[in-house]
């Protein structure tokens, strides 16, 4: 299952190949990320807790146009955050690291409209209901 944050701009940044573990130790996919010119992709595990909590938090903020959603996993250090400002727009940020020899790093930022929450937090949603593979 692909997953993408529906901007209306050149702004990318989407989650390919969804699974969840066959052991139900959580989920792996492809974090995909292109903006301003620059570009990452790095494969991205999440355990079921933080994954679940962050489709909450989308959702809360859908319905209440306020607050802050971080998916990042327990044990590794790349996110990707989106938080809403005072006029409705969402700040996407992140810090997506592979460490190394050598490290690699892209910390990256962009604004949306609050009108991808819905949608983006409905497709990780169905994450959640979706049976190991």
């Amino acid at each position: 299952m692909d997953i993408v944050l529906a901007t209306q701009d050149e702004n990318y940044l989407g989650l390919r190949d969804v699974e969840r573990y066959s052991d139900r130790s959580g989920f792996g996919a492809d974090l995909v990320v292109r903006t301003h010119g620059f570009c990452a992709a790095l494969h991205f595990a999440v355990e079921p807790e933080p994954f679940a909590a962050f489709v909450d938090s989308l959702e809360g903020m859908d319905r209440s146009l306020r607050g802050t959603a971080r998916l990042q996993s327990i044990f590794e250090d790349p996110y990707i955050e989106l938080a809403l400002d005072h006029a409705g727009k969402v700040r996407v940020s992140g810090d997506l690291v592979q460490h190394g020899p050598p490290t690699q790093r892209l910390q990256f930022e962009f604004m949306t409209d609050q009108t991808v929450l819905a949608p983006f937090a409905r497709d990780l949603r169905a994450c959640l209901s979706v049976r190991a593979s």
